[in-house]
């Protein structure tokens, strides 16, 4: 079973062979602002958000709840607010169909419905607009059926 740090390293390797996404930055919620922040001078950028928060531990199964926020930058004046929010959403879409791809592949699953919110960011000094969405992925840890008897 791969760690968490695993987990989001191979997503995030994924995520950037997206050719339209320009950077991809792995974060909590605490620091999710500042990292927004931060990037206010790039434009398709990819936040992969994992919460440390009580998860099912399932007899044969574990879940990982991740927020992905894409943004891009927004004009003082808002003009280009429209074409954020498509471009991002449309980015989103590809993410979420390249993650069910690697889910398959990799053994997880639970990327079944996922609703995407379209945020603005204009209270910090980030001008700020994009897409956020929220994923449970649950992957096999094994069970009984995984115990060697001699």
């Amino acid at each position: 079973m791969l760690t968490l740090n695993e987990v989001l390293e191979l997503i995030k390797a994924e995520i950037l062979t997206l050719s339209n996404c320009k950077d991809v930055s792995i974060c909590t919620y605490e620091n999710l602002l500042i990292r927004a922040s931060e990037s206010k001078n790039k434009y398709m950028h990819v936040f992969l958000v994992y919460d440390l928060r009580a998860v099912a531990l399932g007899e044969w199964s574990q879940e990982l709840p991740l927020t992905i926020v894409v943004a891009d930058k927004l004009r003082a004046n808002k003009e280009n607010e429209l074409f954020v929010h498509s471009n991002t959403l449309s980015l989103s879409i590809e993410i979420v169909k390249l993650l069910r791809a690697w889910a398959q592949r990799n053994g997880w699953d639970g990327i079944d419905q996922t609703l995407a919110d379209i945020w603005t960011e204009d209270e910090a000094d980030a001008l700020l607009g994009g897409t956020k969405f929220d994923i449970l992925l649950k992957g096999n840890i094994g069970g009984y059926c995984d115990i060697m008897i001699n």
